[in-house]
């Protein structure tokens, strides 16, 4: 599943989300999203591709399996940007990422190699998980402030903007971690801006939200999360992409728990855009996803079933040794191992 800036925070507030603009260039207008998102639509077997592909979607935007979300989930590695998506946000109550102690700052760091900075502050000290039955716990952590830190790789330069805060600790002989993109007390998102591609591209990709985790990415992780991501992109001679992800609603957090040979995932996410109409879409994982290689590539489920729900509609993928998947419900038919790699790899997820 594809790769993504590694960076997620907090849930989110009405009051909060309306002053959400840390960037200059395209004014997103961050509103609170309505109290009842619309079904979509799951009645074609174009619809039930559409979903698998935003459910990988949401589990690389909360995969922080190496640090922060920017792997692939266990060996799905085709990297694909987000979107086509545009939306505006739920109200959710922001959690407090909850740094604790005196930091200490350090020199502005290297990395910023084409211009910019990034102030660098640690510390340690006490931190509830309050995805994980607010188990508490001591954390050491750092804290990024990113201002116009820039990097050029390839020709395409890449500028970061906004606070990026992550974390670990152990209680009970267990591993937590959290990631938390975006400053809650500012009410500003993280910020990720491309520029240089030879085709004229520009994106600009915002995160607010809160990743927290359970476990080692060697063995079994469980991640939970509630934030969203939006992405604009604009380019000579084509219509501008404006959309948006939510994940985690109201209810809850949104929940993926991986190993290197299986998969599980349940909560609601929300998507709209420029491209999609969009709405809620409820998954969960009545039985747990084998991993293992198909012809499409290593890391593909295998086994397991993987189900969608909106509205009065949903869809089972019931997967199978080779690859391929069966769907019943309201879509009936069959994904081939090469549909189901390229949905999970590199499809197109609205």
């Amino acid at each position: 599943m594809g790769k993504h800036l590694g960076l997620i925070a907090a849930g989110l507030a009405a009051s909060l989300l309306a002053a959400c603009d840390n960037h200059d260039d395209h004014d997103w207008g961050f509103e609170p999203i309505p109290p009842n998102w619309d079904p979509v639509s799951l009645v074609t077997l174009s619809d039930a591709e559409r979903e698998l592909a935003n459910i990988s979607t949401t589990i690389d935007l909360t995969d922080i399996s190496g640090g922060a979300p920017d792997g692939a989930v266990a060996g799905v590695a085709a990297p694909r940007a987000l979107g086509p998506g545009h939306a505006a946000v739920r109200s959710f109550a922001a959690p407090d990422p909850q740094a604790r102690a005196a930091q200490v700052p350090h020199a502005t760091d290297p990395n910023c190699g084409a211009g910019g900075s990034d102030t660098v502050s640690t510390g340690s000290g006490s931190r509830t998980f309050s995805y994980f039955s607010n188990v508490t716990t001591n954390v050491d952590y750092r804290v990024d402030r990113y201002a116009g830190c820039a990097n050029t790789a390839n020709g395409i330069t890449t500028t970061l903007d906004g606070r990026l805060e992550s974390g670990s600790g152990t209680a009970s002989a267990t591993p937590y971690q959290y990631v938390a993109l975006g400053d809650f007390g500012a009410n500003n998102t993280l910020t990720e801006y491309s520029d240089g591609d030879p085709s004229g591209l520009h994106t600009q990709q915002d995160f607010f939200g809160l990743i927290e985790a359970s476990g080692a990415a060697s063995s079994t992780l469980d991640m939970r999360s509630n934030l969203y991501s939006t992405l604009f992109a604009s380019q000579p001679g084509q219509p501008d992409y404006d959309g948006s992800f939510q994940i985690g609603d109201d209810g809850g957090v949104y929940e993926v728990i991986r190993s290197s040979t299986s998969l599980n995932v349940g909560g609601t996410y929300a998507y709209a855009s420029t491209a999609c109409l969009g709405g809620a879409v409820t998954v969960s994982t009545p039985a747990v996803l084998g991993l293992g290689t198909t012809s499409a590539g290593s890391g593909l489920p295998v086994s397991g079933t993987l189900t969608v729900e909106s509205g009065r509609n949903s869809v089972s993928y019931t997967f199978n040794a080779d690859g391929s998947a069966t769907l019943s419900g309201s879509v009936s038919g069959t994904l081939s191992a090469s549909q189901v790699g390229q949905l999970l790899q590199n499809g197109t997820s609205c």
